[in-house]
């Protein structure tokens, strides 16, 4: 593996100080803008690849003092604790990482699994909304079979990660369809989770959906997206990572909002193939069968290398500007939260 000053990080450059600790009297005052890292972690067809860029991610994290969320799907939690359980266990201890969790297909009340007539594979639809409940609780306390898409009888999902942790992920994206949205959000806060990640308009400490707080975010980043042509922000056209990070946070300061959070997100398989594992086995077919042995394309060796330095320049823009924009991740928010009055 590189590391990470070999992907443009100049060491003499940064400052390597963490967030500002809290004072005796509490958390210190947010300035107007704050910054967030997200990495979902998804990519099952190039699985040792994976692990190599989340571990070479982390060591960029760490050695810039950056807080970053890295968010597991049901399968990576179940992959990293058979087969990377080093790693998992660098995640969870890690002073800059905030764990996460992220819903994706074949689960039947994903949004992305239920077609235009309202219809999921698992008939969910069919059910009361008791058996509906039955339902999410058991899929998010179970392993899952990636060729029905049916949870199995192992521990897995949510309640896995939660016990591995030792507590539960601070956020977690649930995308599901607007049928079920009420009463997942109800099953992940009666499993602990804080925050649900909406990317539905600027949300601020405090805003609740449901039974679960919303993490703070104004402006929703995706970097591994080259330019403007897949999304209306102009600012993807930047070629370079710290003009990029320059351009989202300038957007900050025309928003009326009392604190502004920027996220800038990556997946794993932004750095490793052309598509995600989960789009390329779920996205065309809602019904089972699936067949979780196909792969994504791999990227170029040139195109990944353009994605790693995209991201790198951004960290370390992020880094450089920490006394004017905060660096925070999902940990210190919760803390923040729980401090409230």
């Amino acid at each position: 593996l590189e590391t990470p000053n070999d992907g443009g990080v100049d060491s003499n450059e940064i400052e390597k100080d963490g967030p500002v600790p809290p004072s005796d009297a509490g958390w210190p005052e947010l300035p107007p803008i704050t910054v967030m890292f997200h990495l979902n972690v998804q990519e099952y067809g190039w699985q040792a690849e994976s692990a190599a860029i989340i571990e070479k991610a982390l060591d960029l994290h760490e050695t810039l003092n950056i807080p970053v969320e890295v968010s597991l799907t049901t399968w990576m939690v179940d992959l990293y604790a058979k087969d990377h359980s080093t790693l998992l266990q660098r995640l969870f201890d890690s002073p800059v990482v905030s764990m996460g969790y992220h819903l994706r297909p074949p689960k039947p009340y994903h949004k992305a699994m239920v077609n235009k007539s309202g219809v999921d594979w698992f008939g969910l639809g069919e059910m009361t909304e008791t058996e509906q409940y039955e339902a999410l609780k058991n899929y998010e306390s179970k392993s899952m079979d990636l060729k029905t898409g049916e949870p199995t009888s192992d521990i897995g999902g949510f309640v896995k990660l939660t016990q591995l942790y030792g507590r539960a992920p601070y956020s977690a994206g649930i995308s599901t369809h607007p049928s079920f949205q009420t009463i997942a959000d109800t099953v992940f806060a009666e499993l602990g989770l804080t925050f649900v990640i909406s990317h539905s308009g600027a949300s601020t400490l405090g805003k609740k959906r449901n039974d679960l707080y919303v993490k703070p975010e104004a402006i929703d980043v995706k970097v591994f997206q080259l330019d403007s042509s897949a999304d209306s922000d102009a600012c993807l056209d930047e070629t370079d990572g710290g003009k990029l990070y320059d351009c989202e946070v300038a957007k900050c300061a025309k928003l009326t909002i009392p604190s502004c959070t920027v996220a800038f997100k990556m997946h794993d398989n932004d750095f490793i193939a052309e598509d995600s594992w989960w789009t390329t086995v779920y996205g065309g077919k809602k019904t089972p069968p699936w067949d979780p042995t196909q792969t994504a394309t791999k990227l170029s060796d040139s195109a990944a290398d353009t994605m790693w330095t995209r991201y790198v320049k951004v960290v370390q823009r992020a880094a450089n500007l920490r006394a004017i924009n905060y660096p925070i991740g999902s940990r210190e928010w919760a803390q923040r939260l729980a401090a409230q009055p």
